[in-house]
């Protein structure tokens, strides 16, 4: 049985790793446009500053994830 496929491999739901500037790209043009600033969307340091800022964004709201559905399965049953 290879690693990825053991039945106690833990599942990754969101990592700060192996990030791609490539893949953020065209989010980032989005996001200078959307909040109208005058930023050089081909400023690579920039790009590079933004993506791990809103990796690391995402990233704290999938941790928080699990703990707020769990707190709802709670109030439900409470309720029951």
């Amino acid at each position: 049985m290879s690693q990825a496929t053991r039945p106690n491999d833990r599942h990754i739901i969101w990592s700060n790793r192996s990030l791609d500037v490539d893949d953020w790209r065209e989010d980032y043009k989005e996001f200078l446009e959307a909040n109208e600033l005058d930023d050089d969307p081909n400023d690579e340091q920039a790009l590079y500053e933004w993506m791990v800022e809103t990796n690391d964004d995402y990233l704290a709201d999938e941790r928080l994830k699990p703990e707020m559905e769990h707190k709802q399965k709670e109030v439900l049953k409470a309720n029951d």
